[in-house]
C-alpha cells in the first residue's frame, strides 16, 4: 500500500538530511569509481530523497518509498559512524551518529502516522 503522509520536519532533522545526503553522494561517487554501480545508484537515490526532504521546509510529503530511502540511508550511515568510531575518529562518529538519530526519528514518526492512518 502506497501511503503518502505529510510530516513536520524539524530544523535539526532537515539539517541531518542535508548532512546525510552529502555523505551519501560522496559514498556513491566512490562506489561508482570502484565498479559497484548498483550500490552507487542506490546511495544516489537515498541522497536525492534526503535532499527533497531537506528542501521541503517544515512540512514534507513522504511516501512509503521515501520512508524506506531514509531508513536505508540511516543503515548505511550507521556503518560510517561505526567505522569512524572504531578508527578513533570520535568527532566525526558523533556528528554522523546524531544525524542517524534524526533520520531514525523521521522513520519512527512516519511509521507512527502510518499506523494511525491505517487504523482510521
Amino acid at each position: 500500500m502506497e501511503l503518502e503522509l505529510t510530516l513536520t520536519i524539524a530544523e535539526d532533522e532537515r539539517q541531518a538530511c542535508t548532512h546525510a545526503a552529502v555523505l551519501l553522494r560522496g559514498l556513491s561517487g566512490g562506489l561508482r569509481a570502484i565498479g559497484a554501480t548498483q550500490e552507487a545508484e542506490a546511495c544516489g537515490v537515498y541522497a536525492a530523497t534526503l535532499d527533497r526532504i531537506a528542501a521541503s521546509g517544515e512540512c514534507c510529503g513522504v511516501n512509503s518509498d521515501g520512508k524506506v530511502d531514509v531508513e536505508q540511508a540511516a543503515f548505511v550511515l550507521e556503518g560510517v559512524r561505526d567505522g569512524l568510531d572504531n578508527a578513533d575518529l570520535d568527532e566525526g562518529a558523533d556528528l554522523v551518529g546524531r544525524d542517524v538519530e534524526r533520520l531514525n526519528d523521521i522513520v519512527l514518526r512516519y511509521n507512527s502516522e502510518a499506523g494511525k492512518a491505517v487504523e482510521s
